[in-house]
């Protein structure tokens, strides 16, 4: 669904940040 899509959309640009 969006939701999924959109959370997965914002994990890939935190990823970056945390590492």
């Amino acid at each position: 669904g969006g939701f999924r899509q959109l959370n997965f959309t914002k994990i890939v640009s935190l990823a970056p940040e945390v590492l």
